[in-house]
């Protein structure tokens, strides 16, 4: 079983990028629109895993994502993503790009409707991998939930649309055992129910990003379940 490491990475997902980097253009249908430099942007763009911060000035990953993730009890829960915002370059990560998350244990269940998922490349000790991860929004000191695309590539095994396949970890709440479970996830579409990403660990910052999970099974193609469930039994 690949060994999962829960990478803990500070983000500050503002209207003012991270830091001092300037955020790229971010159009506002997913489609088109803005540019920066000249030119229009087109979408989709998921870049492959790559080390190197890529000088494309578009979003990666903008769009809606869906995603399943299978524990080894044979449980399967649902998640959504809405990536609206580039914040790489930051220490250890490349072409990443976070927005609002939800994920739901059934379908009138979701508890966590005010998290941040994240999706992009992470480097640790000279080894790259294509990752997408769930943090909870008031602190990003730990991932609740970390996946690794098994081969680093942005796929389209579901319904011909973007896909990641792969295994990760599920942590429940900072401290407590972690689980390793699998998920697969697809890109609905290249426009983002949640635009505005205005969150951060300040204090000043009271904006915080929420979607809806309401009928997000019905979202969710059965394809992704059962990808999820085949991930998760190969890693035992």
């Amino acid at each position: 079983m690949k060994k999962l490491v829960l990478i803990c990475v500070p983000l500050v997902l503002s209207g003012c990028g991270v830091g001092s980097q300037s955020p790229a253009t971010t159009p506002p249908d997913g489609t088109t629109g803005g540019s920066s430099g000249g030119g229009t942007q087109s979408y989709p763009y998921n870049p492959n895993m790559n080390a190197s911060e890529d000088a494309d000035i578009r979003t990666p990953y903008y769009g809606e994502w869906v995603w399943g993730m299978a524990f080894p009890d044979g449980s399967v829960s649902v998640g959504r993503m809405s990536i609206a915002r580039r914040v790489s370059p930051l220490a250890g990560m490349t072409n990443a790009s976070a927005g609002a998350a939800v994920w739901c244990v059934s379908k009138d269940e979701c508890p966590y409707e005010r998290e941040i998922g994240l999706i992009g490349t992470k480097t640790t000790t000279g080894k790259s991998e294509l990752f997408a991860g769930m943090y909870p929004d008031q602190a990003y000191q730990w991932a609740r939930f970390i996946g690794l695309d098994a081969d680093g590539l942005v796929g389209t095994e579901i319904n011909g649309q973007p896909t990641l396949v792969g295994t990760g970890s599920w942590q429940y709440y900072m401290g407590s055992p972690s689980t390793t479970v699998g998920f697969a996830m697809t890109q609905r579409s290249t426009n983002p129910p949640v635009k505005a990403v205005s969150v951060g660990p300040s204090p000043a910052l009271t904006s915080k990003p929420e979607i809806s999970g309401a009928n997000l099974r019905a979202l969710a193609p059965s394809e992704l379940r059962e990808r999820a469930i085949a991930a998760v039994n190969k890693a035992f």
